[in-house]
């Protein structure tokens, strides 16, 4: 804090090192520096910079409250050249952003330590393998390979079990009626009607129980397949 309010207080100069961009802006910056009036108060390099942007709104500010006399054939010249190179107000703006945000990045890896974090480094390497063409690829294709297994033919096993289970149970049933001395068309109607429609019911959803599932599981793998890096 002792540190800002000398900033502030105008005790501590700061010298920042200026940021530098491509080589087409810093040429265009350099000409417009050597073509402003001497006694400048401003920075006359972020002056430059902010000229090359031909903001209205800062235009106007700057007329009203420091007027300068513009170099404006240099200024036309020198936007030409941007122009001619590609390079319009917009991309001259994102550029001049990524240049800042690229250099706070130097800064922050410069001064910021980070601690090793286990989990993190193992996510990352979950992912790296997971993303990759070499490794992500044939694991997505293996997994697609497993669900269409499971909804094929894997689900049909635990309902052959579930269907000879409940079919079993005809003949406990039927001789649970007959120790009550059920008339013959009521066992026909509870075993070989009412159970056997259900066992079979109950087999058949348990297919669908294990097919739906996997049919979700395979859209949810397909979703992310066209963020593979194929560069790698």
């Amino acid at each position: 804090m002792e540190a800002v309010v000398s900033v502030a207080d105008g005790k501590h100069i700061c010298t920042p090192p200026p940021i530098r961009y491509i080589r087409e802006i810093e040429q265009a910056a350099a000409g417009i520096e050597a073509l402003l009036p001497d006694g400048c108060a401003l920075n006359r390099r972020w002056l430059a910079l902010r000229l090359l942007e031909n903001d209205p709104s800062f235009l106007q500010s700057l007329h009203a409250n420091a007027p300068i006399a513009f170099p404006q054939d240099g200024l036309a010249a020198a936007r030409e050249k941007l122009g001619a190179a590609g390079i319009g107000n917009d991309a001259l703006r994102d550029r001049l952003v990524s240049g800042l945000v690229l250099h706070a990045e130097e800064i922050a890896c410069d001064v910021v330590q980070e601690q090793p974090d286990a989990a993190r480094a193992r996510d990352r390497k979950i992912d790296r393998i997971l993303t990759s063409r070499c490794t992500g690829i044939p694991i997505m294709l293996l997994l697609l390979a497993g669900v269409f297994f499971l909804t094929i033919t894997g689900a049909n096993y635990p309902s052959d079990m579930l269907s000879k289970l409940l079919f079993s149970l005809d003949a406990p049933f039927t001789t649970a009626l007959q120790a009550i001395h059920a008339p013959v068309w009521l066992q026909s109607l509870l075993v070989e009607g009412i159970w056997r429609v259900l066992a079979w019911a109950i087999s058949t959803v348990c297919i669908a129980r294990y097919s739906f599932p996997a049919a979700n599981c395979r859209r949810i793998w397909l979703a992310p397949f066209p963020l593979i890096k194929m560069g790698k």
